[in-house]
């Protein structure tokens, strides 16, 4: 299957900054196409189709770079918490959806609803994802304690 997904298909070395705000040895963390700033997708740089077929490393590695992206969703989105979403099924590669969940948000897009963002309303410029991407990348390591070996 790894021949036909999408999120393997492309030369992350390559890609725009959208597609590779942050590459570790084993996840890279994207910018998503998304109406709401700070939305990330967090992937295994290998193709897996289930969260079973982690590897012990990568599942070490999981829970330190979502607690570093809701630290950034703090710092520069206003979020009071990250919402944390995997289902999978558009593309059957494991991704998860880190959504910086804003006070502000309208009654509509509270919770599962926060999908609204993704169908209802236009997505942020290709432009404007790749400046939060470097945004991210210039600041992702920038931290008392940094793991920069993942």
């Amino acid at each position: 299957m790894a021949d036909a997904c999408l999120f393997c298909a492309a030369d992350v070395e390559e890609a725009p900054p959208r597609e590779r705000a942050v590459r570790t040895g084993r996840w890279r963390l994207v910018v998503h196409r998304s109406a709401l700033p700070g939305w990330f997708l967090l992937m295994p740089r290998r193709h897996i189709e289930s969260v079973h077929e982690l590897a012990p490393a990568e599942a070490a590695d999981l829970g330190p770079l979502i607690q570093r992206a809701s630290a950034l969703h703090v710092q520069y989105f206003g979020a009071v918490k990250t919402y944390v979403m995997q289902f999978a099924e558009g593309v059957s590669h494991v991704h998860f959806s880190l959504v910086p969940r804003r006070i502000d948000f309208p009654e509509d897009r509270v919770g599962p609803a926060s999908l609204g963002f993704n169908s209802k309303d236009e997505p942020l410029s290709d432009d404007q994802r790749d400046e939060i991407a470097l945004k991210v990348e210039r600041t992702w390591d920038l931290r008392p304690g940094s793991d920069q070996g993942l």
